[in-house]
């Protein structure tokens, strides 16, 4: 389980660097990430309760556009949650 409160609403350079697609979503969907320099980052997806559903990267990632594809359980809420050296950023991702 993560240890964290989440703000309400993320800065908007926080949404420059995590986004989800399509989201609402029927399960499937699309992580992009942007990285503006090689950095060591943790990837992960996570429900409201704080608990790590799937880690997705964990380690270096160059700079540069990033995707990757889940699979999640329909009718839930979970957040995509990009850790770096500069912080922690993340998304909400509705299933229906």
């Amino acid at each position: 389980y993560i240890n964290m409160t989440l703000p309400m609403s993320p800065p908007d350079s926080v949404l420059k660097k995590i986004e989800t697609y399509p989201n609402p979503s029927d399960g499937e969907l699309t992580i992009k990430v942007n990285i503006d320099i090689e950095t060591r980052c943790t990837l992960e997806i996570i429900d409201l309760n704080g608990k790590i559903i799937r880690t997705l990267h964990n380690g270096l990632i160059p700079a540069g556009s990033h995707q990757f594809r889940i699979t999640l359980p329909q009718g839930t809420l979970f957040f995509a949650v990009l850790h770096t050296n500069e912080g922690l950023n993340y998304t909400k991702i509705v299933t229906k």
